[in-house]
C-alpha cells in the first residue's frame, strides 16, 4: 500500500478509482456521514472529484490517496481556510476507506500521512468533524485528536433522522 499526494496532472489516471471509492463508501453507509445519500450515482461522484481537483490546482486543498497496486483504496483531504489570520490551519475532510480495504489500519495510515504533510506545509492546527458514535470518532480519539464538542442535528440522513456531529482538533506544533 502506498500513500501519495495527488497532483492535478494525476486527475485523469485517478478519477475512475476515486469515483469508485466515493460511490462504494456512500453506498455502504447509512447515508448520513459522507455528505451524499445512497445510492450515489457515478456522475455525481465524478462532478464532486472534478471540483476537488480544481481546488487542488488553485492551492486550496491537498488530497492524499492510498493505492494498492493500481486500485484506489482510500483518501483524505485537507482544505485551507484561505484567510489572512489562519495560514497555519487546515480542515480535514473525507477520510474514505474502500469497504474492501477496511480493518487494515489504512484510516490511521492516511491520517498520519496527512498530519505529516500538513506539518511540512506549515499547517500546525487541524480541525475536523465526524458523526457521533461512528467508527471514525474512536479512530480520531486513538490518534490523539482532542474532542471539543458536538452539535445535535448537524446532519440529516435520507430517512429524515438527525445525526450529531462531533468536532475535533489537533495541534501538530
Amino acid at each position: 500500500m502506498r500513500i501519495e499526494q495527488v497532483k492535478v496532472e494525476d486527475a485523469v489516471e485517478l478519477l475512475p478509482g476515486l469515483i469508485s471509492l466515493l460511490v462504494s463508501c456512500v453506498n455502504d453507509s447509512e447515508g448520513i456521514s459522507i455528505t451524499f445519500y445512497p445510492p450515489l450515482a457515478t456522475g455525481r461522484a465524478e462532478k464532486y472529484w472534478l471540483e476537488k481537483f480544481s481546488e487542488i490546482a488553485k492551492g486550496k486543498r491537498i488530497l492524499l490517496v492510498a493505492r494498492e497496486e493500481d486500485r484506489v483504496a482510500g483518501s483524505v483531504m485537507l482544505e485551507f481556510p484561505g484567510v489572512d489570520n489562519q495560514p497555519h490551519r487546515g480542515d480535514v475532510q473525507k477520510l474514505l476507506v474502500h469497504p474492501d480495504f477496511r480493518r487494515r489500519g489504512l484510516g490511521s495510515s492516511l491520517m498520519t500521512a496527512l498530519e505529516e504533510t500538513a506539518l511540512a506545509g506549515g499547517r500546525t492546527v487541524l480541525a475536523l468533524d465526524t458523526l457521533k458514535d461512528g467508527e471514525a470518532e474512536s479512530l480520531y480519539t486513538r490518534l490523539g485528536w482532542q474532542r471539543v464538542g458536538e452539535i445535535p442535528g448537524y446532519v440529516r440522513g435520507p430517512d429524515g433522522r438527525d445525526g450529531t456531529a462531533v468536532f475535533f482538533y489537533k495541534n501538530l506544533a
